[in-house]
């Protein structure tokens, strides 16, 4: 998990330096007592690290498994993104049954997601790989004292399709900085073609972090969130019973 989060905060410290902390290092405690179980660190300072190689292929991926919560992101590269999504969302589906328990209507719903609605709502974008941080809200943001400048911690990062960072803040608590916030992204970088899909891509790529909410707090409304969003996506364009819409 430390390594994953060391990868990525030294990714973005390299693209755009200010934004975090700089990494030092990370690693685990050589002496410890026998009782205690294993303890690692990972340590940020204003060191200069030798960056990781660039995306030059312009896959979508990471170099690492990257970690939000106890959901492990699936970051294998993949020239797909429709692909790279549908791998992440699986793999975060099943974490939360594991952590969960099985539910008949969720599994059923999320087949349809993964097999009809996810192709059809992301494999006709023509997109560019971006770095996201991968579990931005407000909890993972600060102010440097010295300079004013924003600061990001706990990054979860790989690169995606811009707008999917933008499916945390969907949510409606104002921990997850919400819809100003994704006005203002709006304004300045605009929505991928199709332009009239960017709801429902959003309520889409909303389920990765729901899901992965899930995971954690075991028993919470999120859950349900996420199945009523799954039958709104089907029923706009794959209905159970009927050929996804192209």
């Amino acid at each position: 998990m430390l390594h994953g989060e060391f990868t990525a905060i030294t990714t973005i410290d390299r693209l755009s330096p200010g934004l975090v902390p700089k990494p030092l290092g990370w690693g685990k405690f050589q002496q410890q007592r026998t009782e205690t179980p294993e303890t690692y660190f990972l340590l940020e300072d204003f060191l200069t690290l030798h960056p990781d190689p660039p995306n030059p292929a312009k896959l979508f991926g990471f170099a690492v498994p990257t970690y939000d919560g106890k959901v492990a992101h699936t970051t294998a590269w993949e020239p797909s993104w429709s692909a790279f999504f549908t791998r992440l969302l699986r793999r975060t589906l099943a974490t939360d049954e594991e952590a969960n328990g099985p539910w008949p209507a969720l599994r059923a719903a999320a087949d349809r997601i993964l097999a009809a609605l996810a192709p059809r709502l992301l494999e006709p974008l023509a997109i560019i790989p971006c770095l996201i941080h991968g579990d931005l809200w407000a909890g993972n943001t600060g102010t440097d004292a010295a300079t004013g400048d924003v600061v990001f911690y706990d990054a979860a990062s790989y690169y995606a399709h811009s707008e999917m960072e933008l499916g945390m803040w969907r949510r409606g608590a104002p921990a997850y900085l919400g819809r100003r916030y994704m006005r203002e992204y709006l304004d300045l970088v605009g929505p991928a073609e199709p332009r009239d899909e960017f709801e429902d891509r959003n309520r889409l790529y909303c389920l990765q972090y729901l899901l992965s909410y899930s995971v954690g707090h075991p028993g919470p409304v999120e859950r349900r969130t996420a199945l009523n969003d799954m039958l709104f996506l089907c029923e706009k364009y794959a209905p159970f019973g009927h050929a996804p819409e192209i």
